[in-house]
């Protein structure tokens, strides 16, 4: 997803004020009640859950209608795709000592047009525990998730699907709180030839800053790439892109009421009125995407933006 986008517009009553100051219902036949409305009967989470997965589908779907547009300036590979980072060594179990223990990704002389994705974690345990996996902004400590899972003797992986551009984070940290546990150390894969990514430690009691890290023996690995991103591109020229994506959250929003398993007035009566508004949004939304690309100079940074050309770096543990 664009991460510039994240709540950039609302649904009034329903979303917390959007930083462009801007609504949806400023389109012509959006109301916040008929949001309400056409939500499907088996729905049971809220309005403003289902406002978010309407809006983070969107932003994927525009996401990729963009990538469509740029496809004959993008390199559309990965520099590093699935990347193992670790193997484990079971035959050295670490002690816990109250620190966050994990890796650091430092992007600062990486391309900014590249995001990091982050796939899943794994551990090796030497039986039954709780873990606290957590993902930070090492440069200002801001913490970006945490999720505590369950393990069993052995290995066991958990999927974490964060995606992180490098214009915005230059430096992550992917950890795991060590306090109570007991894992065993994993080691650098020998043949990953990535250099911005290195085994760290850090107190739980400190500001998760890079520089206040050290290097630490860990029982954490995880598999993740390094893609091209057009993240960059569009949040340096928000403004460009922001009545198409308006539009296309309309799109969105209207085809709910169409495909919408409830009976009542706003997806029977208003039927003919959705139609037409699927039209005229799709109508707008193609004029506002033609008008953004048409003269648009995409700078060339000779690792993303460049020629079409595949290609493809891939790392796995024998």
């Amino acid at each position: 997803m664009i991460s510039c986008l994240d709540d950039y517009i609302g649904l009034l009553y329903v979303s917390d004020a959007p930083t462009s100051g801007r609504y949806l219902n400023d389109l012509y036949g959006v109301r916040t009640e008929k949001f309400t409305g056409i939500r499907d009967e088996s729905e049971t989470y809220d309005d403003l859950d289902a406002w978010t997965i309407l809006y983070n589908r969107t932003n994927r779907l525009f996401e990729t209608d963009i990538i469509a547009q740029l496809k004959k300036y993008m390199r559309r590979y990965s520099l590093f795709s699935t990347v193992v980072s670790h193997y484990n060594n079971t035959n050295d179990l670490l002690s816990a000592e109250g620190k966050y223990k994990g890796i650091l990704f430092d992007f600062t002389h990486e391309s900014y047009n590249t995001k990091l994705v982050i796939e899943n974690v794994f551990v090796y345990a030497s039986g039954s525990d709780s873990i606290t996996f957590k993902i930070f902004d090492a440069t200002l400590g801001t913490e970006l998730h945490s999720v505590t899972k369950t393990v069993s003797e052995g290995l066991n992986t958990f999927t974490i699907s964060k995606e992180y551009a490098t214009h915005k984070y230059q430096r992550i940290f992917v950890c795991y709180d060590d306090t109570g546990t007991s894992l065993y150390k994993v080691i650098w894969h020998p043949n990953a030839s990535f250099s911005a990514a290195t085994s760290k430690g850090i107190s739980t009691t400190s500001n998760v800053l890079h520089g206040s890290m050290a290097a630490e023996d860990i029982g954490m690995g995880c598999t993740f790439s390094l893609k091209c991103s057009i993240d960059n591109l569009v949040c340096q020229r928000i403004e460009m892109f922001a009545d198409a994506f308006l539009y296309k959250l309309g799109i969105e929003f209207m085809k709910e009421a169409k495909f919408s398993d409830r009976v009542n007035r706003w997806t029977i009566l208003d039927r003919d009125e959705i139609d037409q508004a699927i039209n005229e949004y799709e109508k707008e939304y193609t004029k506002q995407l033609a008008q953004i690309f048409e003269g648009m100079v995409v700078p060339d940074d000779g690792i993303c933006f460049e020629c079409a050309k595949d290609v493809t770096y891939k790392q796995q543990i024998p």
